[in-house]
């Protein structure tokens, strides 16, 4: 139907389960691959970033587009090293897969966990604006609008669950 780049919208004819057939526009995009990254303190490493739609900054995980000859666990690396100059310092650990919009917008997150990372910079660029924020804040920032964005929502909530479980 339209393709520019990596976006692409497709026309899809579909017939739920109530056998009622229509047409559905879809959108495509490319696989993300996104990091959370937890300290020994328990706070997460999160970039400060402006949303151009919104017009708004708010935080969130680092996350890139998966390239097609990359592992997504791969790119959650590069991705943390690029946004903050961190770089993990355990294999990331994969921790699942979500949607935004699972019937309108086809473009998979894929979460991954590490423990603890080295500051090694970003070379000759800028530094990007991140920062290390207690774990246990996350409620209170998503509260006050400052975590808006659905993958680093999901990540950071499923993150936060897993460890009232442990304790």
């Amino acid at each position: 139907m339209f393709e520019d780049g990596p976006v692409r919208l497709d026309l899809l004819e579909i017939e739920p389960p109530d056998g009622a057939r229509t047409e559905q526009v879809v959108v495509r995009l490319p696989r993300v691959a996104m990091g959370v990254v937890i300290d020994e303190q328990e706070r997460v490493l999160l970039r400060w970033r402006h949303r151009l739609l919104s017009d708004t900054f708010g935080w969130e995980l680092p996350a890139s587009d998966v390239e097609p000859y990359e592992q997504p666990a791969v790119t959650a690396v590069r991705a943390v090293l690029a946004d903050t100059g961190w770089r993990p310092a355990s294999p990331m650990l994969r921790l699942m897969t979500c949607s935004s919009s699972a019937d309108l917008v086809d473009q998979p997150h894929e979460l991954f966990l590490a423990e603890g990372a080295d500051y090694v910079g970003t070379g000759d660029r800028p530094p990007p604006r991140a920062d290390w924020i207690p774990l246990a804040t996350v409620p209170d920032l998503v509260r006050q609008g400052e975590i808006t964005d659905c993958g680093s929502l999901v990540g950071l909530l499923y993150t936060l669950a897993l460890r009232a479980r442990r304790a």
